[in-house]
């Protein structure tokens, strides 16, 4: 295996940080848009299985509940 110049090798790895650089910021900004239309789907009661949390723990523990009864 050759050994690479020094200065080749400096650019190359500077190239691979500016594309991993450049994927991270668009894959924080897919978790941000995927973050938001999560929340907006949370917020409306006409999508079923995105209620807000607060309201999911109420079912979860009526629903245990119940299952404590019919034991």
């Amino acid at each position: 295996m050759a050994e690479s110049d020094p200065h080749e090798l400096a650019d190359q790895l500077q190239q691979e940080t500016e594309r991993l650089q450049q994927e991270i910021e668009r894959l924080g900004d897919d978790v941000s848009s995927t973050r938001e239309d999560w929340e907006h789907k949370r917020s409306d009661t006409g999508i079923p299985g995105a209620a807000p949390a607060d309201q999911l723990d109420e079912e979860n523990q009526a629903g245990e509940n119940q299952a404590g009864d019919e034991a």
